[in-house]
């Protein structure tokens, strides 16, 4: 889907700039680049003064008509006057412009392209200017404007408002506007790389992209499927401007474009300095000088010299940057080995399997595509079993489970190749158990491998995490730490990971953080036999704050940085598991609709991270959802969850979604029952965590026995869970005023859920005990007024009872259609005091009109 004309995104606060000091008379020039977005900002300028009254004349300077004195104007006037204008001397002219354009009488006149007005027009907008009419302006950025334009501003008689690029927010609101739904932070990063930050350009990428199919619409979000093409114009002028160097310039473009990164001493052996230097200044490279490299300034400007070479100047240029390598007196950097390897296989030259096979494993997180191109190299060519394995591994990370499966399926071992067996038993292992989610199956093949082939520390890790993937944590806890700290490797890494897990469940976050700090050197160490394992520590490292202690000043800087990392890198599979953390804070945080997005970003991600935690991402969107006030989307989402195969340590966190649901829609029992059950099912697990859980759950729907049960758990560390069981404590209690500081200090911590909920509780005991409710009221709809995305929270109280019986009176008559004066009369107050009475209504309410106000009536509020 695609929107012919989309909403002006990101100009907001400059347009209404601009509109209303047009309608006090005051007059603006506005400046940018081409395709920043001025002329289309003029066009909505001129349409809002328009429909508030304002008598507008658009026009538009051109070059042609800047030839013609007073040209931008003649358009205005009947033929009559033309015909008078060219038979009158200059003065003549003059007189005769200026008494036709005035005799329209305009408000306000907006000009688009100032910078091409003939000298009397400027001059004659400057008179406007001078006079009672609004003058609005644009021009470009580096083109020279007349005199009398530049006096406008330098006389303060217009503001100078320079056009920036549009920033993330912005150009992820433009991409929705085109697109016709939310786009994935991928796509967001990629069009900022390749449009920068243009209105147009961008526009003009996306439909591009969306007709090569470079863009898909899945689960919710609008996601990048391929590159995305540069802006059409600055690839034509990028090849036009290529095709006009002299040969020594375009050989280096040429190669510099082709590697896409060309370190220094390489450089000096295709490159002169000067030729280099020259390039450089004109806009072509840009030196890195912490990595001693050079690389085009621009995507475009490397798609243009891509396209105007052809192939027969590529051909040429990568067996020169090939041969250049190969004169380089230092081993090649793992990069300059990946692209060397890449041009091998482009040109046809010989790549043994084993050097494709570590390639294969180099390039894996980086680029998928050329990964994977290394990987069935191998495979084509020899690499056997060890191969297949690496290719299946790498297919298992891109959401080919089956192709995965089938490959191996297919993998016989050579002469009884012990090895080769156990490679295969490890990811049929991996990849069915966590990545079809089916464990007990897995387990059961992988115990009957073992039996018949002896046990391996590789395939005894993987078992262990099966075993957390199962819920048996209390069997899998100390064969996992037995492996953990054997000789670094697969074995002790992959164990570390499980190990974490389960102590997070178990509730023992210091010693879940004490080996995620032990274990990240091995991690570094074992990149080869798991490429995601540093970024799965750094998930952890988060993940133990947030999950055990509801810690979240600790874990969201983490999160944030690694998910803005992956975001940068283009390692999309293994940022899945930080859109799902973020997605989860943002929820107790009260954000629920970045929330959602990033639930949603997770739910769509590739790779085998996505695959094994499915079903938790979307019960987490669905809590999301509930929190949202979309109670069909939560139950779309919790269908889709309990479509496939669920884990038995997953299940626990569906039903306390599915709990959430049904509280929202008014089956209290239910969702205590619910709850009370996964509680239950944590208990007999040893799953502290989730025991705390599900009762804090139940509590909240109003299980007084929850509380209790709560009480008695062994205590889990951090400020929030100490401050979950004074909640506990207050409410079997009815201790409201501990209650109401429970609330404030849920907030204080970030809890933003949290302390709503709570504080809306508090207000309907208040109400129930016929207690004053005017303090926490004003809190609350404070509170709402931070997070309004939470304000149908309040749904269930009846929130007219929170307003003073002045209040009531002003929004009765208020609702009726009265306006201030007519309230301010009937009640014998000022205006400004039912004003007064009226906004605090509002801001209590959580409506903006009074038509709002007749609709809470109407619902019997």
């Amino acid at each position: 889907m695609s929107l012919s004309t989309t909403a002006l995104v990101g100009r907001t606060s400059v347009l209404d700039a601009v509109v209303n000091r047009a309608a006090e008379g005051r007059s603006t020039v506005l400046s940018g680049p081409t395709g920043v977005g001025r002329t289309r900002l003029l066009g909505e300028a001129a349409a809002r003064l328009e429909r508030s009254g304002v008598r507008v004349v658009r026009l538009t300077a051109t070059a042609s008509a800047s030839s013609v004195p007073f040209g931008v104007f003649l358009g205005l006037l009947d033929h009559a006057t033309i015909v008078r204008i060219g038979a009158e001397e200059a003065l003549g002219r003059a007189a005769l412009v200026r008494a036709g354009v005035l005799a329209l009488e305009p408000r306000a006149l907006l000009i688009d392209e100032a910078s091409l007005l003939d000298p009397g027009s400027a001059a004659f907008l400057l008179e406007l200017a001078r006079g009672s009419t609004a003058v609005v302006l644009t021009v470009t950025t580096g083109r020279r404007v007349p005199d009398a334009i530049r006096t406008l501003v330098d006389e303060g008689l217009a503001a100078a408002i320079r056009l920036e690029a549009l920033d993330t927010a912005g150009v992820a609101g433009l991409a929705a506007g085109v697109l016709g739904g939310p786009v994935d932070a991928a796509l967001t990063a990629a069009l900022i790389e390749v449009a920068e930050g243009s209105p147009s350009a961008t526009q003009e990428v996306l439909r591009a992209a969306q007709r090569a199919d470079a863009v898909r619409h899945t689960d919710g979000l609008w996601r990048l499927h391929g590159d995305l093409p540069a802006p059409v114009a600055a690839r034509r002028r990028a090849a036009a401007e290529f095709l006009e160097a002299p040969p020594e310039e375009q050989d280096w473009l040429c190669a510099v474009a082709v590697a896409d990164e060309i370190a220094d001493d390489l450089g000096e052996l295709l490159c002169t300095d000067a030729v280099a230097d020259r390039l450089t200044r004109a806009g072509w490279t840009v030196h890195d000088d912490r990595v001693r490299a050079t690389r085009m300034r621009r995507a475009a400007q490397t798609e243009g010299v891509l396209e105007a070479a052809g192939p027969r100047q590529r051909r040429s240029t990568v067996r020169r940057l090939l041969t250049a390598s190969a004169r380089l007196g230092r081993p090649l950097t793992d990069r300059e080995r990946i692209a060397h390897g890449a041009w091998r296989l482009e040109l046809g030259e010989e790549l043994p399997a084993a050097t494709a096979l570590e390639l294969g494993a180099l390039t894996s997180l980086a680029d998928p595509a050329l990964a994977e191109r290394f990987l069935r190299h191998a495979v084509a060519t020899g690499g056997g079993a060890p191969a297949e394995v690496a290719l299946a591994e790498h297919l298992k990370r891109t959401n080919r489970l089956d192709e995965a499966e089938q490959l191996l399926g297919t993998t016989a071992t050579v002469d009884g190749d012990r090895h080769s067996a156990d490679d295969v038993a490890r990811v049929l292992a991996y990849v069915s158990g966590f990545g079809a989610r089916r464990g007990a199956q897995a387990l059961a093949a992988l115990d009957a491998h073992m039996l018949a082939n002896g046990e391996h520390p590789d395939l005894l890790a993987v078992r262990g995490g099966l075993l957390w993937y199962e819920m048996r944590y209390v069997e899998a806890l100390p064969a996992l730490e037995q492996l953990r700290r054997g000789p670094a490797g697969f074995a002790a890494v992959f164990a570390a990971m499980q190990e974490v897990l389960v102590r997070i469940e178990l509730g023992d976050a210091v010693g879940a953080q004490q080996v995620v700090e032990q274990m990240r050197g091995p991690s570094l160490q074992t990149v080869g036999a798991i490429p995601e394992g540093p970024v799965m520590f750094d998930w952890m490292s988060a993940r133990v704050p947030a999950v055990v202690a509801l810690d979240l000043p600790a874990a969201e800087p983490i999160a944030v940085r690694n998910y803005a990392r992956m975001l940068e890198t283009g390692m999309h599979a293994v940022r899945t598991p930080f859109a799902h953390l973020l997605g989860v804070i943002r929820t107790l945080q009260g954000e629920v609709d970045t929330a959602v997005h990033l639930l949603r970003e997770a739910e769509g991600l590739p790779g085998i991270w996505r695959d094994s935690f499915l079903p938790v991402i979307l019960a987490d969107l669905a809590v999301a959802l509930v929190r949202a006030g979309d109670l069909a989307g939560a139950a779309a989402a919790l269908e889709r969850a309990s479509s496939g195969a669920v884990s038995t340590s997953q299940q626990g966190r569906l039903r306390l979604a599915e709990a959430e649901l049904q509280e929202a829609r008014g089956d209290a029992d239910g969702a205590i029952a619910l709850a009370r059950g996964v509680a239950d099912r944590a208990r007999d697990a040893g799953a502290l965590v989730e025991q705390w859980e599900a009762l804090f759950a139940a509590m909240r729907f109003g299980d007084e026995g929850a509380a209790e049960a709560l009480l008695d758990l062994q205590p889990l560390p951090g400020i929030a869970r100490g401050l979950q069981q004074e909640h506990a404590r207050a409410l079997p209690a009815l201790d409201l005023l501990e209650l109401d500081a429970v609330a404030r200090r849920y907030w204080a911590l970030g809890l933003r859920c949290c302390a709503i909920e709570t504080l809306t509780s508090t207000i309907r005991l208040r109400v129930e005990r016929e207690l004053p409710t005017t303090a926490a009221a004003e809190r609350l709809a404070q509170w709402t007024a931070e997070v309004p995305a939470l304000r149908h929270r309040r749904t269930g109280i009846d929130a007219s009872t929170t307003l003073t019986s002045r209040e009531r009176e002003v929004v009765a008559l208020a609702a009726r259609g009265l306006p201030d004066r007519g309230v301010a009369e009937a009640l014998g107050i000022s205006v400004r005091t039912a004003q007064t009475h009226l906004a605090r209504a509002f801001t209590k309410l959580g409506v903006h009109r009074r038509s709002e106000l007749a609709a809470l009536l109407d619902d019997g509020a």
